[in-house]
């Protein structure tokens, strides 16, 4: 039985993480942008897209997204960590159990301990890779 990297409600839970963020960028700075636009029509005296006419109500918004960012931001990469660890996990188990189910008359005529060796970095690789989408 081959095993993925991700799979199953670890896959969901790296898809979770990587949307959260996503939408939490997006909305930010869409909030943000409005917000900046609604402080300046407030001082002209034009009439505000959000339709809040309090102006310290529009300054206390744009100086709060940020932390909200900030928020989503260190709670994202303890959840990324965790998924990280899960893909390191499985990558090794898999490449492992690939290694310990070799026959000893399979392969190029390499000794148990050099096939251990090849397979040492690979899991690293593969986890790095794959973790390349959410960086």
């Amino acid at each position: 039985m081959r095993r993925k990297m991700l799979s199953g409600r670890d896959a969901w839970f790296f898809r979770a993480v990587i949307l959260i963020e996503t939408v939490t960028y997006t909305a930010s700075f869409l909030l943000s942008g409005l917000a900046k636009k609604d402080i300046f029509n407030r001082l002209e005296g034009k009439e505000t897209t959000l339709g809040i006419s309090s102006l310290s109500v529009l300054v206390l918004l744009n100086t709060a997204i940020p932390l909200a960012i900030n928020l989503v931001k260190q709670i994202n990469a303890g959840l990324a960590a965790k998924a990280e660890s899960r893909m390191r996990k499985n990558a090794k188990l898999e490449l492992l159990s690939g290694v310990l189910n070799r026959r000893p008359g399979d392969g190029e005529g390499r000794k148990y301990g050099e096939t251990v060796s090849l397979y040492r970095n690979e899991c690293e690789d593969l986890v790095s890779c794959r973790m390349e989408y959410y960086r």
